[in-house]
C-alpha cells in the first residue's frame, strides 16, 4: 500500500469516489495493525466487529479500528449497569445543563482536553487564548465537583464524556 498505507488508500479512493458520486459515503471497519494479513478470518472478524459496533455514527466517511471497537465494547459494559450509568451521568449533567442554558461550549473544551491531555495543545486546538482555556476547566471543576488534575476523577470525567456528551467531529 506504499508510504501512505490503508488510510492513503481509502482517502484516494473516498475522493474518487465522492467526484462522480457526491452523496456516497463510506464506513470502514478496519482490523489491527498487529493482526497477522494471512489470517484472513481473523482479520475479517476483527474489521467486521469495529464496524458493526462503530455504525451508529452520522459522520461522513469514517473508519473505525478493532482496537477502538473493544473501548466501545467495554462502553457498553460499563454503560449497561444502572448504578454506574447513573452516577457517570451525575458528574457531566451539570455542564450540560451549563451549557444549554449559557449556550457555553464546556463540554467541548472538555472533550478537546481530554483527547489531548495538554494545556497548550488544547489551547491551539480550540483556538482560545490559553487563560480563557484554564478558565473554562476551572469552571469545569467547579460544576462538576472534580479537579481535572487528579488521575481518578480525569477517568470519571472521560467514562462520562464518552457515554453522555454529544459527539463531535474531531478538531484536530
Amino acid at each position: 500500500l506504499g508510504d501512505g498505507g490503508a488510510d492513503a488508500f481509502l482517502d484516494e479512493l473516498e475522493k474518487a469516489v465522492s467526484m462522480s458520486f457526491p452523496r456516497i459515503y463510506f464506513t470502514w471497519g478496519i482490523s489491527d495493525p498487529g493482526d497477522d494479513p494471512t489470517n484472513f478470518q481473523k482479520c475479517f472478524q476483527n474489521a467486521k466487529l469495529a464496524h458493526d459496533l462503530c455504525m451508529n455514527t452520522t459522520a461522513q466517511n469514517t473508519r473505525f479500528s478493532f482496537r477502538h471497537s473493544i473501548i466501545n465494547n467495554i462502553m457498553s459494559q460499563i454503560s449497561s449497569d444502572p448504578a454506574i450509568h447513573a452516577a457517570l451521568f451525575n458528574i457531566i449533567k451539570p455542564l450540560l445543563k451549563y451549557d444549554e442554558s449559557t449556550g457555553s461550549e464546556l463540554v467541548s473544551t472538555l472533550q478537546a482536553y481530554l483527547r489531548c491531555k495538554n494545556l497548550s495543545e488544547t489551547a491551539r486546538v480550540l483556538h482560545l487564548h490559553r487563560h480563557s482555556l484554564v478558565y473554562r476547566l476551572t469552571k469545569i471543576n467547579e460544576l462538576a465537583g472534580l479537579s481535572l488534575k487528579n488521575a481518578d476523577t480525569f477517568l470519571l470525567l472521560e467514562l462520562s464524556v464518552r457515554l453522555f456528551a454529544p459527539k463531535r467531529t474531531e478538531h484536530a
